[in-house]
């Protein structure tokens, strides 16, 4: 999907606008951070999601998966 966004000045820098459609349907709300990723010298890929959080998660996973008998131990 293409979608045309507005690029605004802004008090430090500039701002983004995406229409009201895009913004619902990726969940996004007035005040979120978005994360931005250069993937080269030319594209800039926004997301809703955040790659610390899902790093976090993913190693809960694996700790959880590892340690399942000693976690297991814990709880009783």
């Amino acid at each position: 999907m293409i979608e045309k966004c507005t690029v605004s000045q802004a008090s430090a820098g500039v701002s983004v606008e995406l229409s009201a459609d895009l913004a619902d349907s990726l969940g996004i709300r007035p005040g979120d951070t978005l994360t931005g990723i250069r993937l080269n010298e030319s594209q800039l890929l926004l997301t809703a999601s955040d790659p610390d959080f899902n790093a976090q998660v993913e190693a809960a996973r694996r700790s959880g998966t590892e340690f399942r008998n000693a976690i297991r131990a814990l709880g009783t």
